[in-house]
Formats: structure tokens, C-alpha cells, sequence
């Protein structure tokens, strides 16, 4: 099994673990995910019901992070890839309402991703701030109320 496939059944199964405890409310499952980890959200939402997405700096293939360092992963050259995932991809199979955060200050992710991944989810709303950096979504007050007002 390659690392992607590993990585995104680990995922599902994190999600299956969760659903089977007495705490959990079906009717109130969100996913979410930051930077790297948005893909494997993503894949999650596809794969699984949810109420909920939010993804946090997204990109629309593992390529999108790449090439921001060595931009070379273009055409059949993403096959080098070990892990290539493809939010885009799986955006088509959610239909959880999603919430895209970017940031013009983000230099590692373009702000561009969130954009053109709304037009690929059935539900999607992108919420861009101005001169948050890459590192410093979470320390955000102001995003943190926009996550928890989108999950009420």
C-alpha cells in the first residue's frame, strides 16, 4: 500500500473508531482539516457522512504545496509524488457544507487554492483574511469565532 492510500484509510478508520463511541451525536459530525492535513479531510468528507466541513489553507493537489518550493510537479511529472492528494477530486463527492479559510498572507498555500475549490464543492463559501500568515490561523481569535460560529 503507498503512503498516500495509507495515510487516507488512516483517516476513514479514525473516523469509524469515533463513530462507534456513545458520545458522539451522528447528526453533528464535522471534519476539518489544516494545510497538509485538508486533503486527508477532504478525502474523509468524501468517503464518510458529515454535516460539516472546514478546511484551513487548503490546496487543490499535493502539487499545489510542492511546486511552491521546486516548481517542477506539473503534467505527468506529479507521478513522482508518493503522496498526491487531490482535494479537487474529492471535493465532487462532498456534500457537507464547507467552509474554506485562506489568507492573502499565506506565502506558503496561494489563496487562489481556496477560490478554485469552491467551484468544484456543491457547498462551499471561502472566508479570506487579510495578512495571516501560513503558521498563524489558529492564533487568529477571529478565525477561531468564524470555525465555531460555521459549526453552530
Amino acid at each position: 500500500m503507498r503512503g498516500e492510500e495509507s495515510i487516507l484509510n488512516a483517516g476513514v478508520k479514525l473516523y469509524q473508531y469515533l463513530m462507534k463511541q456513545d458520545y458522539v451525536d451522528e447528526k453533528q459530525i464535522y471534519v476539518m482539516g489544516y494545510s497538509y492535513g485538508t486533503g486527508i479531510a477532504a478525502y474523509v468528507a468524501s468517503k464518510c457522512p458529515c454535516q460539516k466541513l472546514v478546511l484551513v489553507a487548503p490546496y487543490r493537489n499535493s502539487a499545489d504545496m510542492y511546486n511552491r518550493y521546486t516548481p517542477i510537479y506539473y503534467g505527468p511529472m506529479t507521478l513522482w509524488l508518493t503522496e498526491n492528494f487531490k482535494t479537487e477530486d474529492y471535493a465532487k463527492n462532498i456534500s457537507a457544507e464547507t467552509l474554506l479559510i485562506t489568507s492573502d498572507g499565506d506565502q506558503t498555500l496561494s489563496k487562489k487554492f481556496a477560490y478554485d475549490l469552491q467551484e468544484v464543492f456543491q457547498k462551499a463559501q471561502v472566508k479570506e483574511y487579510k495578512e495571516v500568515t501560513h503558521d498563524s490561523y489558529f492564533k487568529q481569535s477571529k478565525i477561531l469565532v468564524e470555525i465555531q460560529n460555521f459549526f453552530k
